[in-house]
């Protein structure tokens, strides 16, 4: 969305916004708990990672102000970017089974200190496990960024064939990637030209008072 006001004779504003929604999201491929036997297989089962959701909404406003004298042309404005992301990742809480070497009753197949030792292929086929491995994070994050940008310009008719122009420019907070100073000399006749006759137009046909 874009709005373009005449504030004045002098003064213009151009304002821009924009709204977005992503949303991404991905279905583990089993609701098993994942497994590890170890020197057999690495793993199996649900995997770290999935299920995951992540849900993005960004917006986006622009304002630039436009402001004419007598021989200087001024334009300022700034910009603000704001996000809110809610991620869900399952890693920061999912836990594992991990089978290995184990001592068990060779009658009822708990496990103890001195009794029959099980590799770890025969472990899981009597589902005697080793280690359970749980994390306790919490799996919902929230990496909200703002970001924060504004400038100054200002062009200098010098002569009717040159022109003077100054813009420096700031950022703020996060990945801000204007120049930070810059200052460029040209000659744009035929722009200051047509500038001109505008001007001419304008207060030709400005009522009085």
């Amino acid at each position: 969305m874009s709005l373009t006001s005449s504030l004045s004779w002098h003064l213009v504003s151009h304002l821009r916004a924009q709204f977005s929604h992503d949303l991404q999201q991905s279905s583990s491929n089993s609701s098993a708990v994942r497994t590890k036997v170890t020197s057999i297989i690495d793993g199996f089962g649900r995997s770290s990672i999935l299920p995951r959701q992540t849900a993005e909404h960004r917006l986006h406003l622009t304002e630039t102000f436009g402001l004419e004298g007598g021989r200087h042309s001024w334009k300022f404005g700034g910009d603000a970017m704001l996000t809110w992301t809610y991620n869900y990742f399952p890693s920061l809480f999912g836990g594992e089974y991990i089978y290995d070497d184990i001592k068990v009753n060779p009658f009822t197949f708990d496990p103890m200190i001195a009794g029959l030792q099980l590799t770890p292929l025969r472990a899981y086929a009597h589902q005697v496990p080793r280690y359970y491995i749980q994390n306790f994070g919490s799996p919902v994050t929230h990496p909200d960024t703002n970001e924060y940008a504004a400038f100054l310009q200002d062009t200098i008719r010098v002569t009717n064939r040159l022109a003077h122009r100054s813009a420096p420019s700031f950022c703020f907070l996060l990945d801000c990637r204007s120049s930070p100073l810059q200052s460029q000399s040209h000659f744009p006749w035929s722009d200051l030209q047509r500038l001109e006759d505008v001007r001419s137009r304008d207060r030709r046909q400005r009522p009085p008072g």
